[in-house]
Order: C-alpha cells, then sequence, then structure tokens
C-alpha cells in the first residue's frame, strides 16, 4: 500500500452507526482480511497476545441479541431506549469482529503495553474494513456480552473481550458530518 492509499484509507475510516446486512467482499475475504490484519500489527515485545473472532450470520444476530438482553437487565428509559435502538443497528450489519487481549501471553506484560497492542489492531482492521468499502464503528459493550460469548464458543478464561467492530456496507443516502479538528498546531509540535 502506498503512502497516498494509506492516508485514503486513513480517511476513510469513519464510525459508521448505520449500516446494512450486505458486503462487497464475501465472508472468506473478510476473513483474510482479519488473518492478515493480526499477522502483520505491531504488538509489545511482539508477544501477538491480541485475538480476534468475526461473527456472521446467526452468530452476528446472536451476540447483539445478548447484548440487548443484557442492557434490558440494568437500564431503564431513554438510556435503554437508545441503547437498544443502537444494538439493533449493529444486528441488522454483515458481521462484527470481537477483539480479545489473550492474558496467558506475557503475563506479566504492563496492561499500558498490552492497551497499546490491542488499539493497534483494533486501527488496523478497522482501516482495512474501511479500505475494502465497509462501515464500521469501534464500541465496547463486553459488560453486556462477555461472559456469554466466552461459554458459548468455549474460549480460554485467559481471553478478555476489550472491543468490537460491527461492519457492513453503509446505505449511500447516509453522509457523514464532516469532521471538526483541532488546530493542527495545537496538537504538533517539531524540534531541529
Amino acid at each position: 500500500m502506498t503512502a497516498s492509499k494509506l492516508s485514503e484509507a486513513i480517511i476513510q475510516r469513519r464510525s459508521h452507526r448505520l449500516i446494512t446486512n450486505k458486503s462487497p467482499l464475501s465472508t472468506a475475504e473478510i476473513e483474510d482480511l482479519i488473518r492478515f490484519s493480526l499477522t502483520h500489527s505491531p504488538s509489545s515485545s511482539n508477544s501477538q497476545s491480541s485475538r480476534a473472532i468475526l461473527l456472521t450470520e446467526e452468530a452476528q444476530s446472536w451476540f447483539w441479541q445478548i447484548a440487548i438482553s443484557n442492557a434490558r437487565k440494568v437500564q431503564t428509559g431513554d438510556h435503554l431506549s437508545a441503547t437498544v435502538k443502537r444494538f439493533q443497528g449493529f444486528q441488522n450489519g454483515y458481521g462484527t469482529v470481537l477483539i480479545y487481549e489473550d492474558y496467558s501471553v506475557a503475563p506479566s506484560m504492563a496492561e499500558e503495553y498490552r492497551n497499546h497492542s490491542n488499539a493497534m489492531l483494533q486501527f488496523v482492521i478497522w482501516t482495512a474494513l474501511a479500505d475494502a468499502g465497509l462501515g464500521a464503528s469501534l464500541q465496547h459493550v463486553q459488560a453486556f456480552t462477555g461472559k456469554e460469548t466466552c461459554e458459548k464458543y468455549n474460549l480460554p478464561s485467559s481471553w478478555k473481550l476489550i472491543a468490537q467492530l460491527p461492519f457492513g456496507a453503509v446505505d449511500s443516502s447516509v453522509l457523514l458530518p464532516e469532521k471538526t479538528r483541532v488546530p493542527i498546531e495545537q496538537r504538533f509540535l517539531s524540534f531541529v
């Protein structure tokens, strides 16, 4: 990927919450994209402790239904209504990438380093999905889904769910607002 191609992919990577159950890629191509991302994302001390699971079709629907059911147990009123609406939107997407951290790998590694490594994987997968023409958004709903997902898929107890990337084709009628940006002079310094 050239620098200009990478720049374009980074610009395309936006938070798309209104997604459809369509995809320009096959599930096999998305699996390859995730494998590539896992293989080539940097990690602290090359620990390679991040993990990913792709959910599509029934698995995708089940995951977000669990999130909705668990949200109903702890939320009420307008907050619950907004949460259910958001989760239903994700449930209607093409798939969700669950991103985990495996704590059995390098157990003495500082949490800060784990977070950095996992965040890089999140960014790489999200950018790759955007580059492939898919909209996605980064979610953190593990409080609503973590336990049931581990049980259903018999995941090791050392895997901790960190983030979810629900994705799908973006409806062409959806236009995201222009991003507001803090002046770069406030965010970047350079010294010689």
